[in-house]
């Protein structure tokens, strides 16, 4: 009886493999469901392997040495760059006590508050003529995403120089007080370490990684009388600075801003021109938006070739992230898998993290 119940279950098994492997051939999808036994699961896997089929043979395998990005050669703008200052961070507005500071910024609690107020900053971000509630909005949250990563990164270097915090545990066997923490002490020193550090640091890869070399061409007339949210500006740090006819660095918090009755014509040194109608905003989000033909050509002939492996295309798509992550995107939904995309994947984490 056993015996044959064991062939009525490898002739089971053959049936479910072949139908099986005529849907993964076909590159359909396929969940099975059901409560199978481990034993019969167990058949399905010799009968697979005996067919000598392998999901390899549908979709190519990801290259090992493509999984790291190489190292990009930026190239420096032609005229001088505009490098606005970051407002003075003072130290009275930060939380009083040091330990909740240490312990929310050890923790990155800090530097993302909710999932739902960054992803409300790249849907903002993403629009092309946002309402003035929108962009005030906008504004604000970068401005927030800022400090926010200025100071974390102040924390880190106060405590590399004073040294770690001490935490210490509720140690006694009755129940701890009400309103008791358990936060970390701060070590000697920190707050006037952190004051130090607040003084030099940035925003770290915020304002390192992922940005776009930009040049003004036009587009940038001023009157004394025009009102200065009506002019071509630059909105880094949640402050307006007017543009003029000189380069800047695009980061992933800064927002530039058309007049509203003179396009923004801008210039990238292999990207081309980029025009920015009246009234419209560029941000590193909705920058492919802007794109001319040749340009949005040129980066999908540079994202086909990384996805085989090609560094010297890697490189070049390193420079370009905040006009090539759409791209990248469309290229990492097609459904055969190709040798390159897990170094498509670390470029789009460079800019979404």
């Amino acid at each position: 009886m056993n015996i044959l119940k064991t062939v009525l279950l490898w002739i089971a098994a053959l049936v479910v493999v072949a139908f099986v492997i005529r849907r993964l051939r076909r590159r359909e999808r396929l969940l099975l469901d059901g409560r199978f036994s481990p034993r019969f699961v167990r058949m399905l896997a010799v009968l697979i392997v005996w067919f000598g089929w392998r999901p390899d043979d549908a979709h190519a395998a990801p290259d090992p040495t493509c999984a790291t990005l190489p190292a990009a050669s930026l190239t420096s703008p032609t005229s001088p760059t505009f490098h606005p200052r970051r407002p003075a961070f003072d130290p009275a507005t930060l939380v009083e006590r040091d330990a909740i500071l240490i312990k929310h910024h050890v923790d990155r609690l800090a530097e993302h508050r909710t999932a739902t107020l960054f992803q409300l900053a790249r849907d903002l971000a993403s629009r092309r003529q946002p309402t003035p509630v929108e962009l005030l909005t906008l504004i604000d949250l970068f401005r927030d995403a800022d400090r926010r990563a200025v100071l974390h990164e102040a924390v880190i270097k106060a405590l590399a120089e004073v040294g770690p915090p001490v935490f210490r545990p509720w140690m006694s066997k009755s129940a701890p007080p009400p309103g008791w923490r358990d936060t970390p002490d701060a070590p000697p020193g920190f707050r006037p370490a952190l004051e130090r550090a607040l003084a030099s640091v940035g925003s770290g890869t915020w304002e390192s990684e992922s940005t776009l070399n930009l040049e003004v061409v036009s587009g940038v007339s001023w009157h004394y009388r025009a009102d200065p949210e009506t002019l071509a500006s630059l909105i880094r740090h949640g402050q307006r600075h007017r543009l003029e006819l000189n380069a800047f660095t695009l980061g992933r918090l800064d927002i530039v801003t058309a007049s509203a009755d003179t396009p923004l014509v801008l210039k990238h040194p292999t990207l081309g021109t980029l025009t920015i109608p009246p009234g419209h905003v560029l941000t590193a989000w909705n920058a492919p938006t802007y794109l001319a033909e040749p340009a949005i050509q040129h980066l999908t002939s540079l994202v086909a070739a990384a996805s085989k492996c090609d560094r010297p295309a890697q490189a070049a798509l390193l420079q370009v992230l905040p006009a090539a992550h759409s791209a990248i995107r469309t290229s990492l939904t097609a459904p055969r898998a190709t040798p390159g995309q897990p170094a498509l994947r670390l470029l789009l984490t460079l800019f979404d993290e």
